[in-house]
């Protein structure tokens, strides 16, 4: 029997080239509704009724269900046709099968294709249609199913349940395979896609796209990813990925191979972990109740705080395992936060073997304090242990914190392993509640000139983290990114190389406890513009030079702590590479009980390091210190005083400014000013500004001070001046100008 494809099925096949595509075999299982029909079905002319009763094309139920007969028949039909599965056909050709062209494949609501045995390869070679919903290929083994022509397939076309709870690693894999044949489309609809295992990408140039926030895919174990693993020009669009508790690994990973992983775009993807679990691992962190710590010895946790008093001499704080929020995971960096007050003496207190892998010990200075080290390889109860050896021995603990560090769970992972990571676009996509946002390393790799911009990182511990020592992520680009902290927030920004741009990004909310931007001093030409709520940017060393980073732009301060910091220009012509300039300050205490600051800029001329400009912690500010002269090239303005007086005036004490304008009364009768005692190395100029003439004079009178050899002076022009230096112990006339 040899149907022609009539128009109607024409326009059928024309009107449906967007609904379909492919999965792989199972029992078949259908998944929750997401059609735009709002049916599992699809549209009324893809159910076996309507097309049964138009009578188009070539139907395997013709065919005694035998879908390689009724395609064989199809296919001697010059002019094209279709083959219309109706029923539940199967496929067992002994050799490999293909569709022509332009013959298509239309498989109903009632139909679908059942791989008998071991049987050889099917190959659509035109067109595909089948409700989405729907379970077309049952029993197809990887490599026996493929499409000839860039088409789009769903996981469910191979049995994906999408249900929630089924694991669809296999049909998501399946379908990704046929996909990569064909370069086409994998498309994933509205439910949530649970897969236990890795989900790899091996492919260029294919795309994954979704329906949006309610297209989910959840790894349901701790391992499980979606890996870009050697391929480029992929897409990943459109659809979410909700962690599990615990979750050990990255979201999705560009693994780049010998070849690299390059020019990938992920856009409008939300990665996320909503599980009720906190990111904190104590309880009672404020040791409100007393009810979930313990105390031995010397240690007392009833008074809303944790007192350490020297008594026995020794004292441990617990909270066993069994009462943290959070189970410990072995083997991982944690950082530990903690305020101290009122210490005293010489107490010790440390980190016991119980929770981390070597005793750590804890800073026991006034003020908020942290620790960073690594579990032990089996975790149990975290314990503080003090001791001490005298009466004076005290410390107290409070707002503890501790939380995982950056290893672990990662949105998205730039791991080049031996390769690179290159040219990749990350767009619209946001972070929320995980360890790392965006993590790049690890050393050895090249992770340069990705683009990540329009995202938004919610509530991570670490936001963006460049961990590469070995200098390799270099160039890459973070455009109107924001970074939205919470009190367990470690560090929003972490450079680790060269030439990375933030351009702008913007951190809301930062912890006091916490870093808004890190900095390494193996960093150079970083640049950042954007907005800090709080904290500061900081940078991991004592002394950094402005080589590292040489360029740094920011709307914020930048904080270097020691006793003597200092910002150092450095500068590199290819044969040398040397200091030429330093801003430092000297902030040590004198012992006065107030801290001494001051800053200074020094210069190197002709091989020597000069001081040019000095601020000293009494506010007096030195210019061209040492033998070096101050020369002005352009216009110096002076900030004046105004003294108005009649008669008699006194200059008040300390003297206004080292400008003084002097404004008589114009009465007619001479008048005098009294001058004051000034500052060692003070220079004033006094001069006649109004109101003085040769019947209205104005007399420089030195009895409330002291003047040695001093001419008289009396002004009775406006324009006369005095220029008058203190010693120390008496004022000098430098300069007098008083006969015009």
């Amino acid at each position: 029997m040899k149907k022609r494809m009539p128009k109607e099925l024409v326009f059928v096949i024309g009107l449906l080239l967007s609904v379909l595509v492919v999965g792989c075999a199972m029992p078949v299982r259908r998944g929750p509704t997401a059609s735009p029909w709002g049916n599992d079905t699809g549209p009324p002319y893809l159910s076996a009724t309507y097309l049964n009763s138009r009578e188009m094309g070539y139907y395997c139920a013709d065919y005694s269900n035998d879908f390689d007969a009724t395609l064989a028949a199809a296919n001697a039909d010059t002019s094209g046709g279709a083959v219309i599965v109706n029923k539940a056909c199967t496929y067992d050709a002994d050799s490999a099968t293909s569709s022509d062209s332009d013959v298509a494949v239309i498989v109903t609501d009632q139909g679908s294709i059942t791989e008998t045995g071991e049987v050889a390869a099917l190959t659509v070679g035109g067109d595909f249609i089948c409700p989405v919903n729907h379970q077309a290929f049952i029993s197809f083994e990887t490599g026996d199913l493929s499409f000839s022509k860039g088409t789009k397939f769903c996981p469910e076309w191979v049995g994906a349940a999408r249900d929630g709870s089924t694991d669809d690693a296999t049909e998501i894999q399946f379908a990704n395979d046929v996909v990569e044949g064909c370069v086409g489309t994998l498309v994933l609809s509205e439910g949530t896609y649970p897969f236990a295992s890795d989900l790899t990408i091996n492919t260029s140039k294919i795309t994954w796209s979704g329906a949006g926030a309610n297209t989910i895919l959840a790894p349901s174990t701790t391992t499980a990813n979606i890996i870009i693993d050697g391929a480029d020009d992929c897409t990943l669009e459109n659809f979410c990925i909700s962690l599990p508790s615990q979750y050990a690994t990255s979201a999705i990973e560009l693994a780049g191979d010998a070849s690299g992983v390059q020019h990938n775009k992920l856009l409008n993807l939300h990665i996320k972990n909503d599980n009720t679990e906190t990111l904190e691992h104590l309880s009672e962190t404020a040791f409100a109740t007393h009810a979930l710590w313990g105390t031995v010895g010397d240690f007392d946790d009833t008074g809303g705080n944790a007192v350490y008093a020297h008594s026995g001499g020794t004292g441990t704080l617990t909270q066993t395992s069994g009462n943290m929020n959070k189970a410990a995971v072995g083997g991982d960096t944690y950082t530990f936060w903690y305020t101290v007050s009122g210490a005293a003496g010489d107490p010790t207190a440390a980190i016991t073997t119980a929770f981390a892998s070597v005793s750590t010990s804890l800073t026991l200075t006034d003020g908020a304090q942290s620790t960073t080290f690594t579990a032990a390889a089996a975790p149990g109860s975290f314990i503080v242990s003090s001791t001490s050896d005298s009466g004076d021995d005290t410390f107290t603990l409070d707002d503890v914190s501790l939380s995982i560090g950056d290893n672990g769970e990662s949105g998205i992972l730039f791991d080049a392993n031996t390769s690179y990571v290159s040219f990749n676009h990350i767009s619209n996509c946001t972070f929320k509640r995980l360890r790392t946002a965006l993590k790049f390393g690890p050393s050895g790799s090249w992770s340069n000139g990705n683009v990540i911009d329009s995202c938004v990182i919610d509530k991570c511990v670490y936001g963006i983290y460049m961990d590469d020592a070995n200098g390799n992520t270099h160039g890459n680009m973070f455009s109107n990114v924001t970074i939205q902290n919470n009190p367990m927030t470690n560090t929003c920004i972490r450079v680790e190389d060269n030439y990375n741009i933030f351009d702008p990004v913007f951190m809301w909310d930062v912890p006091a406890k916490s870093t808004s931007m890190l900095i390494s001093s193996g960093s150079t030409q970083t640049v950042y513009r954007g907005y800090i709520t709080e904290d500061q940017i900081t940078f991991d060393s004592t002394n950094v030079d402005i080589d590292t980073p040489t360029k740094v732009i920011w709307n914020e301060d930048i904080g270097i702590s020691g006793s003597t910091p200092a910002v150092t220009f450095w500068e590199t012509n290819g044969t040398d590479f040397e200091s030429q300039g330093t801003i430092y300050g000297d902030l040590t205490d004198t012992g006065s009980g107030s801290e001494d600051c001051d800053f200074f800029f020094r210069q190197k001329i002709a091989g020597t390091q000069r001081t040019y400009i000095g601020a000293n912690a009494d506010g007096n500010i030195t210019i061209g210190y040492g033998t070096q002269d101050v020369v002005a090239t352009s216009s110096f303005i002076a900030t004046a005083t105004t003294e108005t007086f009649t008669t008699e005036g006194n200059i008040t004490d300390p003297l206004p400014s080292n400008l003084i304008l002097l404004d008589g009364d114009d009465d007619s009768d001479d008048d005098a000013i009294d001058l004051q005692d000034g500052t060692t190395g003070e220079i004033v100029q006094l001069v006649a500004s109004a109101d003085i003439d040769a019947d209205d004079t104005c007399t420089i009178n030195m009895a409330d001070t002291t003047c040695t050899n001093c001419p008289a002076i009396v002004f009775d022009k406006v324009g006369e001046n005095a220029t008058l230096l203190w010693t120390g112990s008496t004022w000098v006339v430098t300069e007098l100008q008083d006969s015009l």
